[in-house]
């Protein structure tokens, strides 16, 4: 690290610990996998692989930027949900997704994208051990809880700060300054 010096050694820096979210997000998804078929390890290796080995996967992970960070959260956030899935629903397990879900909230929005998963998964788990509804909604309070717990002052302070939970209007009106004449995203909604 001898000719790495301010700007440089924190890039050098930024690049491995993205190698090493990188490598988390390959071992979430083979646990992923792992869970919901466990007696075909062909499966899990070959998901994961199709995963690392995916070039865009591969290059992201090598650079600075915030999509290793969220995609080490998506594929967590699967994978208690595919523990929950399958060893059934309990409050640490629901506190675990609830705590990956307000990591989405502060990592990025996309990552919410994963939340319908959850849901799905929270109602199968009903169906399948036919407990009643007020488990899955004893499931559904601590997750929901836990996830406003740590994402959700994220949410209030770009409320009270830009009038919009998600600050997507600011982010829009800095874009629209970066390219004049650009698309208007906030008029066509």
């Amino acid at each position: 690290l001898e000719g790495f010096r301010d700007a440089a050694l924190g890039v050098l820096l930024v690049r491995w610990l993205s190698l090493l979210m990188g490598a988390g997000t390959v071992l979430c998804v083979y646990g992923t996998a792992h869970e919901l078929f466990p007696r075909r390890l062909a499966l899990a290796l070959g998901t994961a692989a199709l995963v690392a080995f995916n070039p865009m996967f591969r290059f992201i992970n090598a650079s600075v930027h915030d999509d290793p960070l969220a995609n080490l959260v998506a594929a967590g956030l699967l994978y208690a949900t595919a523990r929950l899935l399958v060893r059934g629903a309990t409050a640490r397990r629901a506190a675990t997704v609830g705590l990956l879900v307000g990591l989405a909230i502060l990592t990025k929005l996309t990552c919410l994208l994963v939340v319908p998963t959850v849901g799905l998964a929270l109602l199968y788990r009903l169906w399948v051990d036919r407990s009643g509804w007020r488990q899955f909604l004893q499931v559904g309070i601590i997750v929901v809880l836990v996830a406003l717990l740590v994402g959700g002052w994220w949410l209030v302070r770009n409320q009270v700060l830009y009038g919009d939970p998600t600050s997507m209007s600011r982010q829009m009106e800095a874009w629209e300054d970066e390219r004049p004449g650009g698309p208007d995203v906030i008029a066509a909604a």
